[in-house]
C-alpha cells in the first residue's frame, strides 16, 4: 500500500470527526428552520378569545342586554378580520325584532323549524360602512322552550 493512501487510526478518526461536526452544524440548523416554518404555515394565527365589545363594534351591532353565556372568538389573520360570537338569550315572541334591533345591518333571510337566518341587508346597505365587517351572518336556534342560541359570524374576506 502506498504511503499516501495509508491511514493511521488517529488521523482517520480526526478526519471523520471533523466531517461529523461540519455535517451536524449544517443539518441541525436546517431541521430547526424547517420545523419553525412548518409550524408557522400550519396555523400562524390561531383563533383566540377576545372581548365581545370589539366583535359587536366590528359587526356594527350591539350585544342584546339579556345575552348570557357569551363567547367571543377572534379567528382573523394578518390580512383579514374575522370573529364569531355565541350567546344565549330568552326566546320571546319578539325574538326576530330584538335580533334586528341588535344587528341593524341585517335582514331576515330565512326561517325553518326552530331556526332563523339573518344576513347583511344589501338592499339597504349599498356600500360597506368604513371599519365594519363586509359579511355578517346571524343564526338563531331555538333551544328547548324558552332559550335561543345565537351564533354570529362577522368577517371581511
Amino acid at each position: 500500500m502506498p504511503e499516501n493512501e495509508s491511514c493511521e487510526i488517529a488521523s482517520c478518526g480526526r478526519k471523520w470527526l471533523g466531517r461529523a461536526v461540519v455535517t451536524t452544524g449544517i443539518v441541525v440548523p436546517l431541521l430547526l428552520i424547517a420545523s419553525c416554518v412548518n409550524s408557522f404555515l400550519e396555523d400562524p394565527f390561531p383563533a383566540h378569545s377576545t372581548g365581545c365589545s370589539e366583535v359587536v363594534q366590528f359587526a356594527g351591532a350591539t350585544m342584546p342586554e339579556e345575552a348570557t353565556d357569551k363567547k367571543c372568538v377572534d379567528g382573523g389573520g394578518w390580512s383579514d378580520r374575522g370573529y364569531t360570537v355565541d350567546f344565549r338569550m330568552p326566546r320571546t315572541p319578539d325574538l326576530t325584532a330584538r335580533i334586528l334591533e341588535a344587528f341593524p345591518r341585517t335582514a331576515l333571510h330565512g326561517e325553518e323549524a326552530g331556526k332563523l337566518h339573518f344576513g347583511i341587508d344589501f338592499d339597504r346597505e349599498k356600500t360597506k360602512p368604513e371599519g365594519l365587517s363586509t359579511y355578517l351572518y346571524v343564526d338563531v336556534t331555538v333551544e328547548g322552550g324558552d332559550t335561543a342560541l345565537v351564533h354570529v359570524q362577522a368577517f371581511n374576506t
